[in-house]
């Protein structure tokens, strides 16, 4: 598709132009009614991240900065899900249990997989965040462990919290950390109980 046009506008009016589906080719035509392009040629959007900002000079929309991709943090979220009422699994005194993981909730671009209670993540700079809840099972704490590596995944070890097994409470155990790998890892979450 060619945008060889934009209606409207006064001078001084900002307009940003972005594709919404990089599997349509768009190009912005330079110079064929109000559009100037600062290239002095066509624009054209090769993925959803990049923005063409214009401004209105009174006459006509100008390019006022070249291609410019916006930068996204890549999110990704995994969890253990099970139906309702089903528990999330007995537990042994003292025992790093590795915890289920099960589902990939959300990947903002295909930066992870599960598979056998595992979550490999891409190459990258991670910001990691486990919670893992216990119910009436005393002191409890969780870590994070590189499988690929076989090691504990320095600085993403939780503090102790108590699920009281007196008033049968229930409680989360939490750890959160960054990590930078250079190649694709698997980690998974260990939860001990005491």
């Amino acid at each position: 598709d060619d945008l060889t046009d934009i209606n409207g506008g006064v001078e001084g009016d900002l307009l940003c132009l972005q594709i919404v589906n990089s599997a349509r080719v768009v190009v912005v035509k330079h110079n064929t009614a109000k559009i100037y392009l600062a290239a002095q040629a066509d624009f054209t959007f090769s993925d959803t991240r990049e923005v063409l900002l214009l401004l209105h000079d009174g006459t006509r929309w100008c390019e006022v900065q070249t291609r410019t991709t916006l930068v996204t943090a890549p999110y990704v979220r995994v969890e253990d899900q099970k139906a309702k009422g089903t528990q999330g699994g007995a537990s042994t005194s003292t025992t790093w249990h590795t915890r289920t993981l099960n589902t990939e909730v959300t990947d903002t671009g295909g930066y992870a997989s599960v598979a056998a209670n595992q979550v490999t993540l891409a190459a990258g700079t991670w910001d990691i965040v486990i919670t893992a809840p216990a119910y009436a099972s005393s002191i409890h704490r969780c870590l994070l462990r590189n499988d690929t590596d076989g090691a504990i995944v320095a600085g993403i070890i939780g503090a102790n919290e108590d699920a009281s097994s007196a008033d049968t409470s229930s409680t989360r155990a939490t750890a959160s950390g960054r990590v930078t790998i250079a190649t694709s890892k698997a980690f998974s979450i260990r939860h001990s109980i005491s």
